[in-house]
């Protein structure tokens, strides 16, 4: 696992393994949903409300909409 990050309110954890982005919920269970990412150096963050994901990787930015890790946006 190459990076971890937890929501803010506590409800959700993301893990980035250097190929996939995995999310969690917090209280245990099976992962919600995955998402694969092109590129093998990541870091991640959450903001909101609403609970997103962003994911930046050699200067492209990525935002993922969260329980459904669908991609909402990319600069």
């Amino acid at each position: 696992m190459r990076q971890l990050a937890a929501s803010p309110d506590g409800q959700w954890l993301a893990a980035f393994d250097g190929r996939e982005l995995t999310l969690w919920p917090a209280a245990g269970g099976p992962a919600a949903a995955r998402a694969p990412l092109a590129e093998p150096d990541a870091e991640l963050v959450f903001v909101g409300p609403p609970d997103a994901i962003v994911c930046v990787a050699r200067g492209r930015v990525a935002l993922y909409a969260v329980p459904e890790l669908t991609r909402a946006a990319e600069l």
